[in-house]
This record gives structure tokens, sequence and C-alpha cells, in this order.
């Protein structure tokens, strides 16, 4: 997974917005690699991670997951495999947990 960088733009909202959609592009990138060669246990795993967040508001998934790691104790309930890359290409909220 490539590590997100920013770019240098004319104006601060233009810069937000690349850098949005860098980090949303990013996370799919993984989220999409990931699927592909995730056990069950660990796609299972980030189901019940996710279910008690079901929410009935339109979120995509990398707001709402970004939103999930922001509690410590939910964090520990991702698989690794899924939040290491995310951790390695400093998506924003995921730091190492142990």
């Amino acid at each position: 997974m490539k590590a997100i960088t920013t770019t240098t733009t004319s104006t601060p909202a233009l810069q937000a917005v690349l850098v949005a959609t860098e980090e949303r592009n990013a996370f799919w990138r993984h989220y999409e690699q990931w699927v592909l060669k995730a056990s069950d246990d660990d796609l299972l795993q980030l189901q019940t991670a996710l279910d008690t967040y079901g929410t009935f508001e339109l979120q995509s998934l990398a707001s709402l997951i970004r939103q999930v790691l922001q509690d410590e104790v939910r964090k520990r309930e991702f698989p690794a495999s899924f939040l290491a890359p995310l951790q390695a290409a400093n998506w924003p909220g995921v730091v190492a947990h142990g």
C-alpha cells in the first residue's frame, strides 16, 4: 500500500480536497486487496467490529472505519491483517495497538 502524501497546491481548500481524495483512494485500494486475501475468520472479525456501528445514515465505509478506529478498545477488534497496511501507509486514525 502506498503511503499517503500531500501535494503543494495553490489554496488550502484545494489541498484539503486532494488529501481527502488521496486518503479515500488509498483506503479503497487497501480494502479491495485485503478482501481478496482475507480469511473467512478475518472477514467475520471485521464485520463484527463494524456491526455495532451500523447506522441508518448514508456513510462511506472509509468514514465509518475512521470513526471506529478513534476508539482504542474497538480498534483491537479489527483483524491485524487489516490494520497493518493502513498503519504502514499512515492512514488517519490507525496507530499500533498491542
